[in-house]
């Protein structure tokens, strides 16, 4: 029998911290990050970690937690599509086999991440039998306490090439020598990537979004620039902040690396960098969360 002890080893590390490193009596900040499958582990686990520690400090003082999610939002691309034949339908031929569904509704099982995963998300998908949507950043997100940061490009690579056309596969997920419907796909994945980053504008909640075709940032922390705003930037900003309630950036143009300052930017023809696309990102009529590139 294999048996899953992800939390267990979780709580065993807070508590080195805590005891073995003596800062039960210190400890005032925590900020949890993690990539890719980290970025994801960190909003399963952020606010079981401010809760656990909160609990155990004895200085009387309230302990602040940030949390960035750096590539952890992994679209959900199950749904049934109006149209499955149209490639400029991001569940078209290129995402209806709903890879990434499949993988977080076996995670849910295989890990029993019943046990730890928030039950107010869980009791909200109870009636439909979908308590693991809740493996997933989009629906678990509402129900995050604890202020977090989704880190996440509007062209995630690995997304692209684990469920994007055949050209983002052979590119490492930069997209090059694709087709006009091909590009289609991926224009309408990151249409509906973006509407679902949206929810984490909400609340005390926060977004920065570049349309480079990176997966994790490592390495880009301050090259990348949204209206001169790095991501070091974003993120120290929304550390030192006391009520950092809809701190958003994200890039207003359309199309993979059309901001400038992306490391694979190339400049495509069919893409301009300084048409201002906002209804893009608010997802059709989704018109709450501010852009800190608007002030």
């Amino acid at each position: 029998t294999l048996r899953l002890r992800g939390r267990t080893i979780l709580r065993a590390v807070l508590d080195v911290v805590l005891d073995d490193w003596g800062m039960r009596d210190t400890l005032q900040l925590i900020v949890l990050t993690g990539c890719s499958a980290g970025g994801l582990g960190v909003y399963h686990n952020v606010d079981f970690v401010h809760e656990y520690v909160s609990s155990k400090l004895t200085h009387g003082g309230q302990l602040r937690t940030r949390a960035f999610g750096n590539a952890g939002w992994f679209l959900d691309s199950g749904e049934t599509a109006p149209d499955p034949s149209s490639a400029a339908n991001w569940n078209g031929p290129y995402w209806s086999t709903g890879s990434q569904r499949n993988v977080h509704r076996g995670l849910f099982h295989y890990a029993n991440l019943a046990d730890s995963l928030s039950p107010q998300c869980q009791l909200s998908y109870l009636s439909t039998n979908e308590t693991w949507r809740c493996s997933m950043a989009q629906y678990l997100y509402p129900f995050i306490t604890t202020p977090t940061m989704a880190l996440q490009s509007s062209y995630d690579s690995n997304q692209l090439v684990t469920g994007g056309p055949d050209c983002c596969h052979a590119t490492g997920g930069h997209c090059s020598n694709c087709t006009g419907s091909d590009m289609e796909a991926v224009e309408r994945y990151a249409d509906v990537l973006n509407a679902s980053l949206f929810v984490a504008a909400r609340g005390n909640g926060g977004i920065y979004a570049p349309t480079c075709t990176e997966h994790c940032y490592t390495g880009f922390w301050t090259r990348v620039r949204i209206d001169g705003v790095t991501m070091a930037d974003a993120i120290g900003a929304f550390v030192e902040s006391e009520d950092p309630e809809g701190m958003v950036w994200y890039d207003t143009c359309r199309g993979a690396d059309c901001n400038p300052t992306c490391p694979f930017n190339n400049h495509r023809e069919d893409v301009s960098a300084s048409g201002v696309k906002k209804e893009w990102l608010m997802g059709g009529g989704l018109g709450w969360g501010r852009s800190a590139m608007s002030e």
